[in-house]
């Protein structure tokens, strides 16, 4: 076990310091630090107008055209049967 340990260890060593001779003799293999998203952070959210005008043709409006009752099981009725099963079901729904 020990041996194991030793070798995943001496690996993971190595691994990082090539990976840290890499980046220092080629630091353009590193991506450059983008710090105008950081300042446009600190100025704040002025509007959410082009937030709203993006997402605006997504809302739709559902409405029921008609609505239909249906009559309730007798079981629903029942204490022992709402007890393990929950409330009851809604006498009606609506459709659209």
């Amino acid at each position: 076990m020990d041996k194991h340990v030793k070798f995943i260890a001496q690996c993971v060593i190595l691994g990082l310091a090539g990976a840290f001779v890499l980046l220092y003799l080629f630091p353009g293999l590193y991506p450059a630090r983008d710090d105008s998203a950081a300042e446009r952070g600190r100025e704040g959210i002025v509007s959410y107008s082009e937030a709203v005008a993006g997402v605006a043709p997504a809302v739709v409006n559902v409405y029921a055209t008609h609505i239909k009752r249906r009559a309730i099981h007798p079981l629903f009725h029942d204490h022992l049967f709402s007890s393990v099963f929950g409330p009851r079901v809604p006498a009606e729904q609506r459709y659209s």
